[in-house]
């Protein structure tokens, strides 16, 4: 795919330790070599993602043997692009190990878990003072916030 006409994200960043790559990320791609690139990913369209790579950003699909295991980016995840510079065209290969979570129950008959967004370290849950305030909602939130592995902040709104 060619690179983001509308992106989520900035044009690109300095270096990737400005996007959170930091020595663990490192170590999981190191395995990787020849046309691999690492990036971000900055935003979802039904199935094409905005990635943050050190070229910008691009738009990108996920390899069909990604999708056969199940394995779909979520917001926030570094994945492990596919470049192929001679036709420009990339596409993401692999997901880097998530260092939380934030994801709850899909919809419909499937049992099976939604990421909603990865590697997140701060969620702000705002929540209103007022007659709209519902105890149990705002614990149902801390509960997801906690199991996902980031810190939760609560910020009550007049």
């Amino acid at each position: 795919m060619t690179k983001a006409a509308e992106s989520c994200g900035p044009a690109g960043p300095e270096a990737l330790t400005d996007l959170g790559w930091d020595e663990d990320l490192e170590a999981a791609f190191s395995r990787y070599s020849g046309p691999y690139i690492a990036g971000r990913v900055a935003c979802q369209h039904k199935t094409a993602f905005d990635v943050l790579v050190l070229q910008g950003s691009v738009r990108v699909g996920v390899s069909g043997a990604l999708r056969r295991l199940g394995k779909v980016p979520a917001v926030g995840d570094f994945v492990v692009l596919l470049d192929h510079p001679e036709t420009g065209s990339r596409m993401i290969v692999d997901i880097l190990p998530r260092r939380s979570m934030l994801s709850r129950g899909a919809p419909g008959e499937g049992a099976y878990e939604q990421a909603m967004a990865a590697n997140v370290d701060i969620v702000f849950i705002v929540t209103a003072a007022g007659a709209d305030f519902d105890l149990r909602r705002l614990e149902r939130y801390l509960a997801v916030v906690h199991a996902s592995g980031a810190r939760p902040v609560i910020l009550i709104n007049k």
